[in-house]
């Protein structure tokens, strides 16, 4: 269980069925077990049974999904790069 996990959408997320369509793209992509509990802006899924809230932040060193760029500090913050934030649902 991680306490947060982080991504970078690959499209604009500007409405509730974005971030839906943003989290099954994930979800496909790296091989996860997520569901999705309840649709919004600030959305509830199910990681391999983990409860988790996610909101839209922008993207920092420690939070890129690229080891690469995380490593050579390459964040564009020209372009205030987006990403998907998952935090524990307590």
């Amino acid at each position: 269980m991680r306490a947060c996990r982080v991504f970078e959408p690959k499209d604009e997320i500007l409405t509730v069925k974005d971030f839906s369509r943003e989290l099954l793209k994930y979800k496909k992509r790296a091989a996860l077990d997520l569901t999705i509990v309840e649709e919004s802006m600030k959305p509830i899924v199910l990681i391999d049974g983990t409860q988790y809230v996610c909101e839209l932040g922008e993207a920092n060193l420690e939070e890129t999904e690229n080891p690469f760029q995380r490593a050579f500090g390459m964040v564009n913050v020209v372009n205030k790069r987006k990403v998907v934030k998952m935090q524990l649902n307590k």
